[in-house]
């Protein structure tokens, strides 16, 4: 059985801070293996596990490959968890952390809070961070990892405190059935949720923050990302005016909705990656909202390119608007 940690990664492109990385073909594991890959407790741990003999053949240590773990910060209990859910925690890097005693070129320094999409208050003392690391997703053979910091505080003085949303960030890792890592993408400087396409082929990615910041509400930028994992080339750079959410695939196409264009509605957007398409509907937030409660109202085509909804047919091809992967979105 082996551990796999990588020092580097070669072939990297750099935007505002963040690196996507793809590993070169002669750095992977040549022979072919049947592995199933398990999810252990907690979603803290990954073990890849040959499907004949169910022996392990590797496992990935998340937390050294964390890149906001900082060894020897101090555990901050603030949700109250138990002695045991505590020592899990630290075990694996995870949780909050006390950064009182650092200093604020420290803190930027450690967690690489560089290139911000907006400078950090010259005012703002950071006083803890929280800490992620968990096995985002499994799909087929490959599995994403999920990394993200994200920190708390307060002015100078006194005055305003909470999470300052403008220093969050989030890594994803995406993993082959033997436990390599295929591919990377580091600091994007927001939240973010991936997933996959049923083939392995593409990941999409959907950042951004509209939120309540500890002065108020804080606009960061929103939009979502395709990448070709064989490639490296980014399919889709797509920026939105509103806060992409759920984010997910099937057969091959990424959906998600955008909140938050016009009163009451919603954009449904399903983003086809072999047609290279966006396609968008706006429809009543709240009808659509309440669909899960009325069974029998709504169900997907067998097709996979639109849905039955009230008893009526919405097909990407005909009922949606239809824009090129190169092109803006505008939402009507």
């Amino acid at each position: 059985m082996k551990t796999l940690i990588y020092a580097t990664l070669l072939v990297a492109l750099s935007m505002r801070g963040q690196e996507v990385l793809l590993t070169p073909a002669q750095q992977l594991s040549k022979t072919p293996q049947d592995n199933e890959i398990i999810i252990g407790d907690n979603r803290y741990e990954i073990f890849f596990r040959d499907r004949l003999t169910k022996d392990t053949c590797a496992t990935f240590d998340l937390k050294a490959h964390n890149p906001y773990y900082v060894k020897g910060l101090k555990y901050n209990n603030l949700s109250g968890y138990t002695a045991d859910e505590v020592k899990l925690k630290v075990r694996n890097g995870v949780g909050r952390y006390d950064i009182k005693g650092l200093s604020r070129k420290e803190v930027i320094r450690m967690f690489k809070l560089y290139n911000t999409p907006a400078p950090i208050p010259p005012d703002y003392i950071f006083e803890s961070v929280f800490i992620g690391g968990y096995v985002y997703e499994i799909k087929g053979d490959k599995a994403i990892i999920s990394y993200f910091c994200k920190f708390s505080g307060r002015e100078n003085g006194g005055g305003h405190s909470g999470e300052l949303l403008l220093a969050n960030r989030s890594t994803f890792l995406v993993l082959n059935n033997q436990g390599e890592v295929l591919w990377q993408i580091k600091h994007i400087p927001a939240d973010a949720n991936a997933d996959l396409t049923t083939n392995g082929r593409y990941i999409g990615i959907c950042y951004g923050n509209f939120a309540e910041d500890y002065t108020g509400n804080y606009y960061g930028k929103n939009g979502t990302w395709i990448y070709d994992l064989d490639t490296n080339e980014k399919i889709l750079d797509q920026a939105f005016s509103a806060v992409g959410v759920g984010l997910g695939e099937r057969d091959n196409i990424f959906g998600l909705h955008l909140g938050a264009t016009h009163r009451d509605s919603i954009t449904l957007c399903a983003l086809d990656v072999e047609k290279r398409t966006i396609y968008t509907l706006t429809v009543n937030e709240k009808e659509y909202s309440s669909k899960a409660s009325r069974p029998g109202e709504y169900k997907n085509l067998e097709s996979g390119r639109g849905f039955i909804w009230k008893g009526k047919t919405y097909n990407y091809d005909k009922d949606f608007k239809q824009t090129p992967f190169h092109q803006p979105l505008k939402i009507r």
